[in-house]
């Protein structure tokens, strides 16, 4: 759960956002801990799938910021960039991998969990669809059955390029 809380009783001004968890399996949901983040308006959060050890949470479409959290509130990773917020976010079905896409770019961000690091950006197409998307950027491959006997020179040449492209490198 987030929670949104005015930090105004010291006389401060603004918002502080934390997350709390607690625990449904009691009949009066105890709280297990709560911690502040650092998004000043979050969009949402997410349990890490499979062991549930993480938490991710990210801020709202005008600032780009992922915390991740130990469900103890350890702060894991805070990543934040340029530009727009975070429109969407995902994580691997084991929970090893967690991948953003931003707003305002055609940028998919990945993060490793294990060790809790930013390690790659990609660029991916803004619209998929469309009569001439497919003819303009498709691939086309034809299949030739070939007789046995040209098979293993086929294979024979393939693992000499192979092997001349790893000497070279």
């Amino acid at each position: 759960m987030v929670e949104r809380q005015t930090a105004g009783s010291s006389g401060e001004s603004g918002c502080c956002c934390s997350v709390a968890v607690y625990n449904s399996s009691s009949p009066d949901w105890e709280e297990l801990s709560r911690f502040p983040t650092r998004c000043s308006d979050p969009a949402g959060v997410s349990w890490q799938p499979g062991t549930g050890e993480k938490i991710a949470v990210w801020n709202g479409p005008l600032e780009h910021l992922l915390q991740l959290f130990s469900t103890s509130g350890r702060v894991l990773l805070n990543f934040s960039t340029d530009g727009l917020g975070i429109r969407s976010l995902a994580w691997s079905p084991c929970g090893q991998i967690l991948m953003t896409g931003s707003l305002g770019s055609s940028e998919l961000r990945i993060f490793n969990t294990v060790n809790c690091t930013y390690f790659a950006s990609f660029e991916h197409t803004d619209v998929v669809g469309g009569d001439d998307f497919v003819t303009e950027n498709s691939s086309v491959f034809e299949e030739k059955e070939l007789p046995a006997e040209d098979i293993d020179g086929k294979i024979i040449q393939v693992s000499t390029m192979l092997e001349h492209f790893y000497q070279t490198r």
